[in-house]
């Protein structure tokens, strides 16, 4: 097994009650079979609250029963966590042990990163100065047995080290690498398709209408009250009236975390043009509260946390007008 990692990976570390945003509220909490098991076979008052407080989900998983204001029951009104307390990290169930932690697993290739829908993980992220590289090494672990194209994601691979290119070159502003990254997604996508698609001087910016992108991120699945909040007070504005580091990096760490996914439908446009939409989200957050790093995280929990928005957004990739290359160059070009 090859295992790969952003050179920022092990900066990491969870910074538990000084947290502002508890990841141990307001979500469901996953308890992964085998620690459904072990959970089911610790005795004593532990035992007894583990099993009161694990509940069958209507996705046919186990989770924690939350409390009515929507924590862990096993988080303390200090923001620790008990299990840690009393029995260590070890006895942490998968996902409480990972977040934010991900891993795109293909055969003997895992891609892991730490997840912008984590504040502390946000901060590392936006705060690398120098562009990032990617570290591979060996690990004993098993294959995965996932079924995929192995050329196809070698492709990918290769692909994708161009569009790191792109948007790594400090010598262009961020309206021109996404530029350059949309057209290139768009050739690439014809001569998968085997079609004409946009070729050089056909592919044009029309005028979007703003307002369009606000309808677009209102159907939405809300995951709280404050995305309700943020979309309807969205400030559009020049993606050249940013930090461009700071962007470049975001636009990077998604690229990573979600280009190769692209290996089990071919869509590579759709991730493309999800990068640029997920970097003018955060953009047009008008809250002058958030730091950059904030509005990554809720952009992030909105969108990267819910697969169900994802598949939304790609979806409207392809039946949203705001969504065509056109449109898109548009908001990019200044139209």
């Amino acid at each position: 097994m090859f295992v790969t990692i952003p050179d920022y990976y092990n900066k990491f570390k969870c910074i538990a009650d000084k947290c502002p945003d508890n990841c141990c509220i307001g979500w469901e909490i996953d308890v992964d079979n085998d620690t459904y098991e072990k959970y089911n076979n610790v005795n004593g008052c532990l035992g007894i609250c583990l099993k009161n407080n694990i509940i069958l989900a209507e996705d046919g998983n186990y989770s924690f029963k939350l409390t009515d204001n929507e924590r862990c029951p096993f988080l303390t009104e200090n923001n620790l966590c008990k299990l840690i307390i009393e029995k260590g990290e070890d006895f942490l169930c998968d996902i409480c042990k990972e977040h934010p932690r991900f891993n795109n697993c293909f055969g003997d290739l895992r891609e892991t990163g730490i997840g912008i829908g984590c504040i502390a993980a946000a901060e590392i992220v936006l705060s690398q100065k120098n562009k990032i590289n990617y570290i591979t090494y060996k690990s004993n672990e098993p294959k995965y047995d996932v079924d995929y194209d192995d050329n196809f994601l070698k492709y990918l691979i290769s692909i994708r080290k161009k569009i790191f290119m792109i948007l790594q070159n400090r010598r262009k502003n961020m309206n021109e690498r996404f530029v350059e990254m949309l057209l290139l997604g768009e050739k690439i996508q014809a001569e998968l398709d085997k079609s004409d698609g946009f070729i050089g001087s056909e592919i044009f910016a029309e005028q979007p209408v703003y307002d369009d992108y606000k309808k677009l991120f209102e159907r939405l699945i809300p995951l709280n009250d404050e995305w309700k909040r943020i979309v309807k007070n969205l400030k559009f504005q020049s993606i050249m009236n940013i930090n461009v580091i700071e962007f470049e990096q975001i636009a990077v760490y998604f690229i990573y975390r979600h280009f190769l996914t692209s290996v089990y439908d071919r869509d590579i446009i759709s991730r493309i043009k999800l990068t640029i939409i997920f970097c003018l989200a955060i953009l047009w957050i008008s809250d002058q509260s958030y730091s950059i790093a904030e509005k990554a995280c809720l952009v992030s929990k909105e969108i990267e946390y819910c697969s169900e928005n994802i598949d939304l957004l790609l979806d409207f990739s392809y039946t949203e007008k705001c969504m065509s290359t056109q449109k898109l160059l548009g908001v990019l070009l200044n139209k």
